[in-house]
Formats: structure tokens, C-alpha cells, sequence
């Protein structure tokens, strides 16, 4: 017998709870209402799903922790912000056990969905940490798993939650260099057109060496090699994407078997690329200002891989003006 139950005794002639041993007669309907607020709440939690069960202690106890006399959980209800700190404070000290939970519930969720008859497909947008910043910062925009902090930390924390989600994905799409336009044309393809799609993105770009090398890129092609329209009056002034500049360029000889062996070298490349598991070839090619060759010969690159692969292909020129 605990000391719970020595501190009660029951009256002699009443089938009725045990009562402390100091209270008196009169007070016995305030003993049984406490009772049944117990019953009560034990039945609301029974009703509790898995995953609150599992954290139900864990909020317990920081509500235990503002029981104080004079606290808001004392003599009202917490506000917004209190109950934002006690929320927080639960996700620092059990990071873990909360993401298994969110991992567990969006996972079961799913799987309970396949076994159903459901025809389901995954499909995980991704996109460089430096993008996401930008683009956080371009809309003004806090994180919101990190409010307080710093934009990385939440993105971070962002792709820890997600990784197993992303893992069983079916497509995933690196949104890094992708124009809206170009998303909308590669989702088409996947969930419209019904392609095979392997996950692979090619991006073909077009950059000028004095402005710098592009630091996302994974083949880098020289085409300085080849006359500069640049010191004809009449094409000084427009760029690769102008008919006059393209057929100035690819009227050398030079300029059809570079792009032939090009071509024929990223055609080999793409299946060994696909058979690793890389989902994004960045293949850059540059001249001095990034306005004339460089544009031609990466536009007729892409003219020639076009349609003829089951993977993405965007096509981009940096330092066009």
C-alpha cells in the first residue's frame, strides 16, 4: 500500500471513495468532483493520437514548470509568445525524438496511401543552400525553424527533417537554375508527357571568362580558340543569340567539329552520370565577354540534346546583356 493509500480511509456505511483522512464530511462532493475531472482527462488523453502520446510527457513537464503562483499557467492561460517559448524549448532538448515522430507520421501516411490502391509518386524540389538564401532574402522572408537566427541554421535543420522524404522520393529536381518557365516545362514532361525521368538535370551555360568561371560547373569548355565577332563593326553590338552572330560563328569549320565532339562526349558521359546517382551536370562554356561564341556554340549545344535523352535540359547564357 502506497502512501496515497494509507492517507485514505472509507466511510463505514456509504459505498464511496476513500477521502483524506482530514477532511471532513461536508466536503466530500468536492473530493468526487476532482475525481471525475481525473477520469475525465484520463479519457480525453486515451483519445490522444500516437504522436502526441509520444511528446505528451515532454509537455507535461514544461507545463509543470510554469505551475508557480502568480505564473500565466496559474491564473490564466499562456499567451501566444509563452506558449512559443515553451514550444521551442521542447524542439531544442528533443530534437530527435520529435523529428522520428514527423519523419514516422509523413512516411506512414504515405505507405498507408500505396497499400490502399492509391497510385502515388514522390516528387522532392531541392535547391543550392546559397539559392535558398537568396531567395529568402529577395522575399524578405525569416526561416521558419529558425525565426530567431540565422536563415543557414534553419535550412539546415530544413534538410535534416527531410532527408529521409527525400531518400523515397520518386523525382527530385534541383530548382537551382531553373527559370519558372523551364520548372513548368520539366514537370510537364515527367507528369504530362508521361518521359522516363532519371533524375538528371543538364544545364547548359554560357559565361565569359573575365567575369569569372561559374562556381556550380562540372565540365568547362574554352572556345576563345575561335575568330572573336567581337572586332566586326556590324556584330560588335549584338550577341550570339542574333542570326548574324551564329552564322558568323559556325561559319568556321573549326566551330561544327568542336560542337560534333561535344556532343558526342556529353551523349557518352550522361548514362555514367545517371548510373552514379547525380541529378544535376552543369556544363559551362565560355569565351572573353560571354556575348558571342560562347552564346552560339552553347545554343547549338543544346539544339543537339534536345528531346533526345530521358533527362532535364535548360539552356542559360550568364553574361548576356
Amino acid at each position: 500500500m502506497d502512501y496515497k493509500q494509507e492517507m485514505f480511509y472509507r466511510m463505514p456505511d456509504r459505498n464511496m471513495p476513500k477521502m483524506p483522512f482530514y477532511m471532513a464530511y461536508p466536503m466530500q462532493n468536492v473530493y468526487l468532483e476532482e475525481l471525475e475531472y481525473e477520469r475525465d482527462m484520463q479519457k480525453l488523453k486515451d483519445l490522444y493520437p500516437k504522436e502526441v502520446k509520444s511528446i505528451q510527457a515532454l509537455v507535461e513537464e514544461e507545463c509543470d514548470k510554469m505551475e508557480y503562483e502568480g505564473s500565466m499557467m496559474f491564473d490564466e492561460y499562456p499567451d501566444r509568445v509563452m506558449l512559443k517559448v515553451i514550444c521551442d524549448r521542447i524542439g531544442q532538448n528533443n530534437g530527435e525524438i520529435l523529428r522520428q515522430i514527423r519523419d514516422d507520421k509523413s512516411l506512414s501516411g504515405l505507405e498507408k496511401l500505396k497499400k490502399a490502391g492509391y497510385k502515388l509518386e514522390i516528387l522532392f524540389m531541392d535547391a543550392d543552400e546559397n539559392v535558398v538564401i537568396k531567395r529568402y532574402k529577395e522575399t524578405r522572408r525569416m526561416h521558419p525553424l529558425s525565426p530567431d537566427g540565422r536563415i543557414e541554421d534553419g535550412i539546415r535543420k530544413e534538410r535534416d527533417i527531410l532527408s529521409n522524404i527525400r531518400i523515397k522520393s520518386d523525382y527530385v529536381i534541383d530548382t537551382s537554375s531553373l527559370l519558372t518557365r523551364e520548372l513548368k516545362e520539366e514537370l510537364d514532361r515527367i507528369f504530362v508527357q508521361n518521359k522516363e525521368y532519371n533524375n538528371l538535370m543538364v544545364r547548359i551555360l554560357s559565361f565569359g571568362f573575365k567575369h569569372g568561371i561559374p562556381q556550380d560547373a562540372d565540365l568547362v569548355f574554352d572556345v576563345r580558340f575561335l575568330p572573336n565577332p567581337f572586332y566586326i563593326d556590324e556584330l560588335k553590338q549584338k550577341t550570339g543569340l542574333d542570326r548574324e552572330v551564329q552564322d558568323y560563328v559556325m561559319g568556321f569549320p573549326e566551330a561544327h567539329e568542336f560542337v560534333d565532339k561535344l556532343t558526342d562526349m556529353v551523349n557518352f558521359l550522361i548514362p555514367h552520370y545517371i548510373n552514379e546517382g547525380k541529378y544535376q551536370l552543369v556544363i559551362a562554356i565560355g569565351c572573353t565577354g560571354g556575348q558571342h561564341r560562347s552564346v552560339t556554340l552553347a545554343g547549338e549545344l543544346y539544339n543537339r540534346l534536345k528531346d533526345k535523352g530521358d533527362y532535364g535540359l535548360t539552356l542559360r547564357h550568364r553574361d548576356t546583356k
